[in-house]
């Protein structure tokens, strides 16, 4: 996942989990601290998201920022505050859907999800040309030396990492949809 889209898919992914949680959400007459709901969604932030988004920014980091940087130039220290600012939406878009899930709207939700992944979308429409291409930092400002995505290691992992994650949206909100 590009490193610039990825707390806004997170941001996105945890208002999708209040909207699961919306019954145990009810039921906690305001305050998420505490709630079973929110322990899943920061788990989920650590075991699923957090490693999904850290392997683009460490294994292919020119990728990861769609060529506008070079990876060998950036502080590992960005790319590890990257990685916790991915961690760090899911619950933090959680914790903004709860108050809207609790009333048990879908309108009052709805924008909280489909505003970042509009943003998402126009951000890979720009760079699409860019991230179609497997190479370095050099290669790609070039314009030789870069492979097309479908085949590369990045593409084989785009593959693998976007199954494992929906597989754990999916089991994630069925947690959450089970109310305890």
């Amino acid at each position: 996942m590009p490193a610039l889209v990825g707390p806004l898919v997170g941001f996105a992914i945890g208002v999708l989990f209040a909207w699961a949680a919306s019954e145990e959400l009810a039921r906690s007459h305001g305050t998420i601290l505490g709630t079973r709901g929110l322990a899943i969604v920061v788990l989920f932030g650590f075991l699923v998201f957090g490693p999904f988004a850290g392997y683009f920014v460490t294994y292919a980091t020119d990728w990861s920022f769609a060529y506008l940087l070079d990876g060998r130039r950036t502080p590992s220290a960005l790319l590890l505050m990257l990685v916790l600012a991915d961690i760090g939406s899911v619950p933090l878009g959680f914790a903004v859907g709860a108050r809207r899930a609790q009333q048990r709207k879908i309108v009052t939700v709805l924008p909280w999800i489909t505003v970042p992944l509009a943003l998402v979308a126009i951000f890979v429409a720009v760079f699409a040309r860019k991230l179609g291409v497997h190479g370095t930092f050099g290669q790609v400002s070039r314009g030789f030396g870069g492979a097309t995505l479908s085949g590369s290691p990045v593409g084989h992992a785009i593959l693998w990492l976007g199954a494992c994650l929906v597989a754990g949206i999916a089991w994630t909100a069925q947690e959450l949809r089970t109310s305890r």
